[in-house]
């Protein structure tokens, strides 16, 4: 009886003829650093390593892969950057490596960002306050809610959309 093959038997009998160039070889090199830079970045998010064990873990990865530290660091911890978050340890290892620049246009930006957003939220209220009273509900006790409002997740996502396209422009690998 004829042999029965896995998925991957059959996988690598039909590419065992391809071959990576070094171009290749070096993208996905590149491409592997990041994903591990990415995973260290998390690891000391999530508390599992310290700022020192991150700084030399960085360094093994860069000269085992090849990639851009500073600008690839920058990117990855941007990506990870939430205005409606704690971003403490993005802003430790921003400044721990030398990004105190980036990090000071990241917290302009999140505080135009928390400035736009109760911006909206007392536009909201007044605009609820103002129906509720129109329909005779008015009294200390009533307390408008923004977030009930029809236009208001519209808004937050305009606002959110804006904040991304900010914080997009400080990307320095966003030109590669």
């Amino acid at each position: 009886m004829g042999e029965i093959k896995s998925t991957l038997d059959l996988v690598m009998e039909r590419t065992r003829h391809l071959t990576l160039n070094e171009d290749e070889k070096r993208c996905q090199r590149i491409e592997d650093g990041r994903r591990r830079l990415a995973g260290l970045i998390q690891q000391y998010a999530d508390a599992a390593i310290s700022l020192a064990q991150l700084e030399d873990a960085m360094r093994k990865v860069e000269t085992g892969s090849g990639i851009d530290l500073p600008g690839d660091l920058i990117r990855a911890v941007l990506e990870r950057i939430d205005p409606d978050a704690d971003n403490t340890p993005w802003q430790e290892i921003l400044q721990n490596s030398g990004q105190q620049s980036v990090w000071n246009a990241v917290a302009a930006l999140l505080a135009d960002y928390h400035t736009g957003l109760e911006s909206l939220r007392a536009a909201r209220a007044q605009a609820a306050g103002r129906r509720l009273a129109a329909d005779g509900i008015t009294g200390t006790a009533v307390t408008p809610n923004p977030q009930a409002a029809a236009d208001w997740l519209e808004q937050l996502a305009k606002l959110h959309r804006r904040w991304a396209g900010n914080l997009a422009a400080l990307d320095p690998t966003s030109t590669r």
